[in-house]
């Protein structure tokens, strides 16, 4: 019971770091288009 609590706990912190990370990603994008165009 308590591996799967822990296990559940770090799949949704590596979520949110990735959504956190592709956010920032998109936002680096974003800028680079706005400067080149």
């Amino acid at each position: 019971m308590l591996d799967g609590v822990i296990v559940g706990r770090l799949g949704r912190s590596m979520e949110k770091r990735l959504e956190g990370s592709m956010s920032l990603l998109r936002k680096r994008c974003r800028d680079k288009k706005l400067i080149w165009s």
